[in-house]
């Protein structure tokens, strides 16, 4: 496993991260156990960064994450995140989930309509990037991380104008000092994605910032990547399967089958590690057979500067 500095951080990652909104989606005992088991074989393989947040699952995520690294903490770096509010009733879906989950799994059918009906009706997420609201929000994934600390805390998908909010950094500020925290940052996407980035770099405690990078849709790394190295800010690349859409783009599918070495997934993953300023690539990986698909990117040899080209040619700049 290779490991890389994140910027000026005291932190050391594996370039292979695995990101945990998926694991959120667990009905059943046998996938639970296959998720626990997955986080166990990631370690043993050397993989030390595990990206989490909030709102995936409700909390759902930090619980099962939490519970999947007990006696391991020391071994591995944990990022949450917070600032994007789940539309609904928290408290009422709370109170109803442990029930509703029992009776849904005897039934799948009626399991994939309630799904499919949560997502069409539910109301819309909104943003809180108060200090308040960010104080408490740590403090609870703390509690459901079992961990008296995060190793990185990102701001969720936050837009321009909160980079100029100085009561939320301070407040930021004031949970490192506390050691709730170690470092801070911002995990973006949006409509003016590249111009948001650019917002927070500017931030002088911002240490680390996760940017959409795939083959599909890629933030303007010709600008942040020396902005970011000159502030010594790390790179993370989030999305590489750009929630699976990379799987019907033409040129990667082309490309990949021209390369024995690399399946499209493979060749998404060793894209973004190749691009300037990336400390780590983040996967999303519930399985044990996604896992060693993406191990398997890292065995393999560098994309040639064709591929590199052909991808970033097909890439939305956005």
């Amino acid at each position: 496993m290779e490991y890389r500095q994140l910027g000026k951080t005291d932190l050391r990652p594996s370039v292979l991260g695995v990101g945990c909104n998926l694991i959120a989606n667990t009905d059943a005992d046998h996938d639970l156990a296959e998720v626990n088991r997955t986080i166990a074989a990631a370690i043993e393989a050397g993989i030390t960064f595990f990206d989490v947040a909030d709102v995936y699952g409700r909390g759902r995520a930090e619980r099962i994450l939490g519970k999947a690294l007990k006696g391991q903490r020391d071994r591995v770096l944990v990022a949450t995140k917070a600032g994007v509010v789940p539309g609904g009733g928290p408290t009422l879906v709370r109170r109803i989930r442990p029930v509703a989950r029992r009776l849904l799994r005897r039934w799948r059918p009626v399991h994939a309509a309630g799904k499919r009906m949560a997502t069409r009706y539910a109301p819309p997420p909104r943003s809180d990037f108060g200090p308040t609201h960010i104080r408490n929000a740590i403090e609870a994934s703390l509690r459901r991380l079992q961990t008296d600390y995060v190793d990185l805390f990102l701001l969720h998908n936050p837009r321009a104008d909160v980079a100029r909010q100085a009561d939320l950094f301070g407040t930021l500020d004031r949970l490192k000092e506390q050691g709730r925290i170690r470092h801070y940052g911002a995990s973006i996407s949006g409509h003016d994605t590249s111009q948001d980035v650019q917002a927070f770099l500017a931030v002088p405690g911002v240490s680390v910032v996760q940017v959409l990078v795939n083959p599909m849709k890629c933030v303007d790394l010709e600008a942040i990547a020396p902005a970011a190295a000159a502030r010594g800010i790390g790179l993370v690349a989030r999305q590489p399967f750009h929630k699976g859409e990379i799987f019907t783009h033409k040129p990667l599918l082309d490309l990949a089958d021209a390369n024995p070495a690399y399946s499209p997934a493979q060749m998404a993953v060793r894209f973004g590690l190749a691009q300037p300023g990336v400390g780590l690539v983040l996967a999303g990986m519930r399985s044990r057979s996604h896992l060693q698909e993406n191990l398997a990117a890292l065995s393999g040899p560098p994309l040639t500067a064709e591929e590199m080209a052909a991808l970033r040619a097909s890439a939305e700049v956005v």
